[in-house]
């Protein structure tokens, strides 16, 4: 398990240990209501205090880029075939990247309590490869978190691309 703590302006690359097709983000004791909402973007699902990416690998190692920003980027990052962004409560300045046994795999400190907003960036989901560890693999996520005053409406902002059609349908 690897502790990371993120300042702002601050990017570290992680390894997420995808199973399943997904990988979780959970504030630690918030409650649950639906283990399995309804993905409104083709990338991600889940509630107020945790939330899933879903991946195009189906097992093994994820290069994952999580960025802690002050604020809301002007733009979005070019580059990526699908992009999404959701509110994500953390109350104790702390959350965990866990597998889908609920395994932590990472502890993230951040500055800042309360609502932020997440938005994911992938690309590569196509290929089904992790970019990195498979041979010919392109996948790759990106996320970038920051604080919020209230809780903010889900969007996808690019695609969705191909792989996130699917969950759509």
């Amino acid at each position: 398990m690897g502790s990371i703590e993120l300042t702002p302006g601050t990017r570290e690359k992680i390894v997420a240990e995808v199973a399943d097709g997904q990988y979780r983000f959970e504030s630690p004791g918030q409650p649950m209501d639906d283990p399995w909402p309804e993905s409104e973007d083709g990338l991600t699902t889940g509630e107020d205090g945790w939330f899933v990416v879903l991946a195009g690998i189906e097992w093994g190692p994820l290069d994952v880029s999580v960025e802690y920003r002050a604020g809301a980027p002007a733009d979005v990052a070019p580059g990526w075939e699908t992009v999404s962004q959701r509110s994500f409560y953390i109350p104790n300045a702390v959350f965990e990247i866990l597998t889908t046994s609920l395994d932590v795999v990472h502890t993230v400190s951040i500055p800042s309590v309360g609502w932020h907003v997440v938005r994911v960036h992938v690309r590569g989901r196509d290929s089904r490869l992790a970019k990195n560890h498979q041979p010919g693999g392109m996948e790759e996520h990106l996320l970038q978190i920051w604080p919020a005053d209230s809780k903010q409406p889900a969007s996808l902002l690019v695609g969705p691309d191909h792989y996130g059609q699917a969950f759509l349908n």
